[in-house]
């Protein structure tokens, strides 16, 4: 894997421990002040994770579906470039 492959893949790990690390505890601190009874709280805390591992796995298959894509024109390019 290339260098600019490996910052590439660095830069949106990154990018996305912040924005979900960011939303996690800015939800949760609204969350805490909508509501203040823990039975309430804990129903909206499961719900949003819910939520948040819904939103994730559509954006990983979008990532990954676009990749594979990328890899599978390369790869049909390579064979016509052999042929």
């Amino acid at each position: 894997m290339s260098n600019r492959a490996l910052s590439r893949a660095l830069y949106l790990t990154l990018g996305y421990a912040v924005v979900a690390g960011t939303y996690i505890v800015l939800s949760s601190t609204a969350l805490r002040s909508m509501a203040p009874e823990p039975d309430t709280y804990a129903n909206l805390e499961l719900v949003k994770g819910l939520g948040f591992v819904l939103a994730t796995s559509v954006l990983l298959f979008l990532l990954t579906r676009r990749l594979l894509g990328r890899v599978e024109q390369e790869a049909e390019r390579l064979e016509e470039a052999e042929q």
